[in-house]
């Protein structure tokens, strides 16, 4: 006799394992004929925007756009920028064929170098780092029971475990316009040449089935002052987006925000008092994550007749955790001879390198200085910070340097800064449950060829076993024993 064991299952997203891709890609641009030719090249900064996104039956692409702001000095001696601008597409070989299937996307800018190929030519060289992961509905098994019915002699063992349930995902896009006034402190810039966005996420509040996406958009701008050196400018715009998440828990959540367009202009008051018109356009990406009991049955036996099992493997997703490593550098690098005053200096991070057990990350610091003729000049001098606590299986969502500041001393630059990194890993643990009972009710065991009871001196064993080898059952043996006794009594099931 066969009896096919009930498992009951509820709708869930399930995510395919990560597709990694690196491309690197380079854009060039001339000079305009009015301007004078370039000398030197002071440093390079630049962003990614998400312009798309086309999942296929067994391939996606993502369209991009990068942007590249390249700050110089010219021949005699002036910092102009140039900007430009670059198309690109990743393909992604997808594992599923569905449709309707649901890509999310998390990458950056892993490497950006500027490289004057002549006077008046300069060339950029992007290098992308990008993760896709495909989402499609689906089930997860929560029960396996017995069918309804008297089952003589049949005995199963249950074991009840805790996992996540990918629940809800989503994606939204969303536009923050905001007219930010210069505050007494800042440095008014009269030229932006390049902008930095991040999206620092604060938390989710949840409302029944609905999720409140809280933090804050971090903007800071490189320019110039009305000196023409270069300055820095900063500010912070507070936002909030409610999500569908069609359940009423929440216990973990994976949120993405990729930029798709930025838009900065200036605005002038009658005072004279000067104001930034700030429009943005972005894509939030957000996956949530509810905890279910999930019961399985471990084993079974009869009491009766010899009894065989199939099984099925389940894997249960344990945890699914997105952190923020911060990498702090504080050192002095020797500078050129010629080192007369420190005007500027930038910083910037490479590609995490991994080499067995190491792993580091690449900074590279960009400065102006004065030299001792009183002209200007360019530096570039790099450092190596070492990561010590992201799993070697972290996907990298983005890396940036959060803070950064230098000075001079001597004929050397201290710098100190900090380097963020947010990285991401799901973690799932593989365990078995019955599915399939065979009893051989052609090889019944006669009763009356087995003892009635056992008298057993107690070990180590658990009651399940015990009742197992002796056809008994738990509650046979708990009800003919006292909680503490050394020897049991194991009555064989009647």
């Amino acid at each position: 006799m066969e009896i096919k064991l009930l498992q009951k299952e509820s709708p869930v997203w399930v995510a395919g394992d990560p597709i990694h891709q690196q491309v690197s890609f380079h854009a060039e641009a001339v000079v305009p004929d009015t301007a004078e030719d370039v000398q030197e090249i002071v440093w390079t900064r630049g962003g990614l925007l998400l312009k798309g996104k086309e999942p296929g039956l067994h391939a996606a692409s993502v369209t991009g756009e990068a942007w590249a702001s390249v700050l110089y000095l010219t021949e005699n001696g002036q910092l102009e920028r140039i900007r430009l601008r670059k198309e690109f597409e990743i393909a992604f070989e997808a594992e599923t064929s569905d449709p309707d299937a649901l890509p999310h996307l998390a990458w950056y800018l892993s490497g950006l170098q500027g490289k004057l190929l002549n006077p008046r030519k300069l060339s950029v060289s992007f290098e992308v780092q990008a993760t896709l992961r495909s989402f499609q509905r689906g089930s997860m098994l929560t029960e396996t029971a017995l069918p309804e019915g008297e089952w003589r002699g049949l005995h199963v063992l249950k074991e009840q475990t805790s996992a996540l349930a990918l629940t809800a995902v989503s994606e939204k896009q969303f536009t923050l316009r905001e007219q930010l006034p210069f505050s007494a402190d800042q440095i008014a810039l009269s030229q932006i040449d390049a902008e930095e966005l991040n999206f620092a996420l604060q938390g989710t509040e949840q409302v029944g089935s609905r999720c409140i996406v809280k933090g804050e958009l971090q903007l800071q701008l490189l320019g110039r002052d009305d000196s023409k050196l270069p300055a820095k400018a900063a500010f912070r715009v507070p936002f909030s987006q409610l999500l569908d998440i069609t359940e009423d828990a929440l216990d973990q959540s994976s949120i993405r925000i990729e930029p798709n367009s930025v838009y900065l202009d200036w605005t002038e008051g009658s005072g004279g008092e000067r104001s930034l018109d700030l429009e943005v356009h972005a894509l939030l990406q957000f996956s949530s994550f509810t905890r279910r009991d999930v019961i399985t049955i471990r084993d079974a036996y009869s009491t009766a007749m010899p009894l065989s099992a199939e099984q099925c493997d389940l894997a249960l997703l344990r945890s699914a955790e997105a952190r923020t490593c911060v990498l702090s550098a504080d050192a002095s690098v020797p500078m050129p001879d010629d080192l007369q005053e420190l005007l500027a200096a930038e910083a910037k991070t490479g590609p995490l390198e991994r080499k067995e057990e190491i792993a580091r990350i690449p900074l590279y610091l960009d400065v102006l200085y004065r030299s001792s003729d009183g002209s200007l000049a360019a530096a570039r001098r790099s450092a190596k910070l070492d990561v010590t606590d992201i799993p070697a299986d972290a996907v990298i969502l983005s890396q940036r340097m959060s803070s950064f500041s230098a000075s001079q001393e001597g004929a050397e630059i201290r710098f100190s800064g900090a380097a963020e990194i947010r990285w991401e890993r799901t973690e799932t643990e593989k365990i078995s449950t019955l599915s399939l009972l065979r009893l051989d009710e052609e090889q019944a065991w006669s009763r009356t060829e087995s003892p009635s009871v056992y008298l057993v001196r107690r070990g180590g064993e658990s009651l399940w076993n015990l009742a197992r080898e002796y056809r008994s059952s738990e509650e046979l043996i708990r009800s003919c024993n006292a909680e503490d006794a050394k020897l049991l009594l194991i009555p064989a099931e009647t």
